[in-house]
């Protein structure tokens, strides 16, 4: 869809308020381009010295006059306001619903902060041209091209004069608008390059402080925003000639204007009045040719905004497959992966030919080196990724044909990364299950372990946690990460590093609440720490996405190499630990 279309369908919600702006706008446009006519033998008696032309009737109607276009141009302009907001509000939620349905990967590989860049230049952009420009635009080319059409209808001659220097302009201006547009680009660009620099430094800002890298980091953002600044230059450049090209124009066809009407007056070949009319729209044409290169600026602005928003925008969201349906919500539910292989866009082999089948209500513990897909099984089961071979099964139906909403619904996942909003810890927790009440909060809470020390805390559930949990220990995050998954009660629990953050008391404590919550749910659990699923039922020892093999922990550390060499080595570096304690 052309610009024109795209600027056509966000306006269409608010048309009828678009066409009161535009009402509105008409009178002053028609005002200006009147009053040369209506007032032109009263005015000319200041050139022919005929004062008596001037009386308190004349200076009552003029200023009649200009009230009356000043309240129209206030109305006007108050819409345009009040639509302008209304469609960034649009846009804003428009992207960011569109920002939830995109796929993992998609996340995965752009910069958090390049696409707030997007969403707040861009919808700035786009909120600006139409609250300065849009009805601007309009009336000024009403203006420019309703003055040239009077003047002719008042002296075809002098009309000629101006009119003769437009197609040269044009030309000119073509060619700096093509340039203008492709350096606004490049700036655009870089500017993005610049918020998502500064993005990723706040959010490491811990690391940044701790290796005293204030000098480098500073470096750093001056590369990128010098690059920045080259761009732009290069934009101001050409931008910057389009309005003195204007005015140098317009100022020499009003000069060559002013000595050829003189001469025609003076030849008797036009009369005084028309001369002076003429010479008010001739005026007006300066500052409309002068905001034609704004506007322009603005429309390219407004483009590029439009471009960069639509590139997110048109982006494929995560779809259900034809004939789709819901898998229905049970209370235990069975997991069957069979010869699932998986591979990253960098080529990263995750999962080989990886098999596995969890009975409902089974509990299986999943251990092995970082990096031998234990994590990427589990988006697998979310479906945040599909696999490139092999199939996944909850309750024998293939989660590639039933709706997303509905398998998601059926896990609560607690990942390796705590994930916690700037919210309280009540609605953080209340994040599993929206519709939880305080009560199940609680409990949910003090099944995690999570209770005890939340009361301690001034407000209680109501104490903000800050960005990303940053007011709360690592272990107070994860606590709070699994009692939100306890509290959404759905038959498959996964989790991820559970304990990663805990203390062994706090873990023990944690582990004998959650094996009367898993009673019945179907749980997988990812663990670097052997505590934490040795006492499971099953256990898959993983190695560079393929199963090594699995058994109950007593007959791994028997015949399988590579857990007892995980066992061993955490008992060594438990054993180095107390001995630090004891030599301390």
């Amino acid at each position: 869809m052309s610009p024109w279309g795209r600027l056509l369908s966000l306006l269409q919600p608010y048309r009828w308020k678009i066409a009161g702006a535009g009402l509105a706008s008409a009178l002053p446009t028609a005002g200006w381009l009147l009053l040369p006519l209506l007032f032109k033998e009263q005015f000319a008696g200041a050139f022919t010295g005929n004062l008596g032309t001037y009386s308190v009737e004349l200076f009552l109607e003029v200023g009649t006059f200009l009230v009356a276009i000043a309240i129209a141009s206030y109305y006007g302009f108050y819409l345009v306001l009040d639509v302008a907001h209304a469609i960034s509000a649009d846009l804003r939620t428009r992207y960011i619903d569109h920002l939830l349905q995109l796929p993992l990967v998609f996340h995965r590989n752009e910069k958090s902060g390049e696409l707030i860049d997007r969403l707040i230049t861009c919808v700035g952009d786009i909120e600006h041209y139409i609250k300065h420009m849009l009805i601007g635009t309009l009336a000024g080319t009403v203006l420019f091209f309703g003055s040239i059409v009077l003047m002719f209808s008042l002296s075809w001659r002098l009309a000629l004069v101006v009119v003769l220097g437009i197609p040269l302009l044009s030309l000119c201006l073509r060619w700096l608008m093509d340039e203008a547009r492709r350096t606004l680009n490049e700036s655009a660009t870089a500017g993005g390059i610049v918020t998502a620099f500064i993005h990723d430094l706040l959010l490491n800002i811990d690391a940044a402080k701790a290796y005293n890298a204030r000098e480098y980091e500073v470096e750093r953002f001056e590369e990128r925003q010098q690059e920045m600044l080259r761009r732009q230059h290069r934009w101001a450049l050409r931008s910057a000639l389009m309005e003195p090209l204007l005015i140098l124009t317009i100022t020499l066809a009003n000069i060559s204007l002013l000595l050829y009407g003189g001469w025609l007056v003076s030849s008797g070949k036009l009369d005084t009045p028309s001369f002076i009319a003429t010479l008010f729209y001739a005026a007006l044409l300066v500052p409309q040719a002068r905001g034609i290169s704004i506007l322009y600026v603005g429309w390219q602005k407004f483009c590029n905004a439009l471009r960069r928003l639509d590139d997110i925008l048109l982006r494929p969201v995560e779809s259900d497959s034809p004939g789709s349906i819901a898998l229905p919500m049970t209370a235990s539910a069975s997991v069957e992966i069979t010869n699932v292989s998986f591979a990253y866009q960098n080529g990263t082999q995750a999962l080989d030919n990886f098999s596995l089948r969890v009975a409902p209500g089974g509990r299986v513990g999943i251990v092995g080196a970082s990096g031998a897909g234990k994590t990427t099984l589990f988006s697998l089961l979310q479906r945040m990724y599909l696999p490139d071979r092999g199939h996944i099964a909850i309750n024998g139906m293939d989660i590639r044909n039933v709706t997303t909403t509905s398998l998601r619904d059926m896990i609560a996942l607690v990942p390796q990364d705590t994930m916690l909003f700037d919210e309280t810890i009540l609605n953080n927790v209340r994040y599993g299950r929206r519709t939880a009440t305080d009560h199940e909060v609680q409990e949910a809470c003090e099944a995690a372990q999570a209770h005890e020390f939340i009361a301690e805390l001034p407000r209680q559930y109501h104490t903000m946690v800050g960005e990303r949990g940053t007011q709360l220990s690592g272990g107070q995050r994860q606590r709070l990460a699994i009692a939100r998954a306890l509290l959404k009660k759905c038959p498959i629990l996964l989790l991820d590093e559970p304990t990663s953050s805990l203390d062994a008391h706090t873990e023990e404590k944690l582990r004998e609440a959650m094996d009367v919550v898993m009673r019945g749910r179907t749980t997988m659990i990812i663990a670097h720490r052997m505590a934490t699923v040795m006492h499971l039922p099953w256990i898959i020892v993983f190695d560079k996405g393929s199963v090594l093999d699995q058994g109950p922990h007593e007959e791994l550390v028997l015949r399988c190499e590579h857990y007892r060499g995980l066992v061993a080595s955490q008992f060594i570096a438990s054993t180095n630990r107390s001995f630090n304690v004891l030599a301390s």
